[in-house]
């Protein structure tokens, strides 16, 4: 299991951070990349936005399956994807500005 949050360094700053559950921990998202933060709050919106930049996915289609769009209820085999997170929108709502306005807040991330 990998455990990812928000970390505060011994400098006061904060980060987001990967740990492997034994004793290993390292920035990652774009504070992997020197981005540190002074709030918690700004280093979860941090890891967020690179989760939007670098693993979000807006041509998925769910095979034989009709759900109705996350936004307005219209029915849909199409679908929006944050890494494993997905909600289905329609032609008109799969977009990047939709599917940034829905993603939820990061808080922590437990990953097999």
């Amino acid at each position: 299991m990998k455990y990812l949050y928000a970390r505060r360094r011994e400098d006061g700053r904060w980060e987001f951070v990967c740990d492997d559950g034994r004793g290993h921990i390292w920035a990652t998202g774009y504070c992997a990349l020197g981005h540190d933060h002074a709030t918690e709050k700004e280093a979860r919106a941090c890891y967020r936005q690179w989760l939007l930049d670098h693993k979000m996915k807006l041509d998925g289609r769910h095979e034989g399956r009709f759900e109705p769009c996350a936004v307005c209820g219209r029915t849909t085999d199409r679908y929006g994807a944050v890494g494993m997170w997905t909600r289905s929108l329609c032609d008109r709502h799969r977009t990047r500005p939709e599917l940034e306005r829905i993603y939820p807040e990061i808080v922590e991330v437990i990953t097999a």
